[in-house]
């Protein structure tokens, strides 16, 4: 009787190490691989949002688009601002005369937003006419998109508002399109990372002042995406002081997050910083 081949138990062993050894190889090589795919999509989705913006300018006589959208379309705590240009609008939109949740640092203006409100934010700005998908304002990496229907914000030096309500704020405000200065230079879209469930308002960034303002969201190993006035996309790699500071305000609370702000002091946090100020158009 002639007996039937098969693996052995020590075979079998061999085997399975062998594959599991396999795998915690390719892990890491896979989880690169998905995260360069997602970062494609990220600058594509902000390619897709200057093209909008550019577009909006185009059609809208050179005029850029709002990028201040703390209060949006008189949504304003007292109708401060009533800029029906914004690209987006403040996630409260029509939420006047509903209560807001008051935050525990005593600011009415934080209060949960529901996804519906967060989408109708986006829907009533200047840009979905020239956009019109969702998706697009949001970025995959994005670690906070269980709160965040929207991943970036635009420089507040474009069609601002930051410089009429602070005296910290000295840059100049570009409301068209043939005024903004080294276009291939001047970065129009980043990706940021705000505690409370909607990005807020225009980025800040003080140059020449050596510190930052507001922190940027890192979702790609070390790296954040900006796409320029010209319509080009490209990502920056933080120095590792950079990227430390970034993550340690990534997900604070609110009251901590608004004072946020350092100096570098290693020649790599101070390369970001000239990076920045370079870019930032004056």
């Amino acid at each position: 009787m002639r007996r039937m081949k098969g693996f052995t138990i020590i075979e079998l062993l061999v085997v399975i190490s062998t594959i599991a050894l396999l795998a915690s190889i390719l892990a890491p090589a896979l989880s690169h691989v998905r995260e360069q795919a997602r970062s494609i999509v990220c600058m594509t989705h902000q390619k897709d949002l200057t093209l909008s913006w550019m577009t909006y300018a185009v059609s809208n006589n050179g005029l850029l688009p709002g990028s201040y959208n703390y209060y949006g379309n008189g949504s304003g705590i007292n109708g401060e601002f009533d800029d029906e240009s914004s690209w987006v609008w403040a996630a409260w939109v029509g939420r006047q005369n509903k209560p807001a949740i008051e935050n525990p640092y005593g600011n009415p203006r934080d209060f949960e937003a529901s996804q519906e409100e967060k989408i109708e934010g986006i829907k009533r700005g200047s840009l979905w006419p020239y956009s019109g998908d969702i998706d697009i304002y949001r970025c995959p990496s994005d670690k906070n998109s269980n709160k965040h229907i929207r991943s970036y914000v635009i420089a507040d030096n474009f069609n601002g508002k930051a410089a009429d309500i602070s005296p910290f704020a000295t840059w100049r405000i570009f409301k068209r399109m043939e005024n903004v200065p080294r276009p291939s230079e001047a970065y129009v879209f980043m990706e940021e990372s705000d505690p409370r469930p909607y990005n807020m308002d225009s980025f800040l960034f003080h140059a020449k002042s050596g510190s930052w303002s507001d922190p940027l969201a890192v979702w790609h190993k070390g790296s954040s995406s900006f796409s320029f006035a010209d319509g080009h996309v490209e990502q920056r790699h933080w120095s590792t002081e950079t990227e430390e500071h970034f993550n340690v305000a990534d997900g604070q609370e609110a009251y901590l997050y608004y004072d946020w702000r350092w100096s570098p002091s290693t020649d790599g946090g101070l390369d970001d910083i000239y990076w920045m100020e370079a870019g930032w158009a004056l």
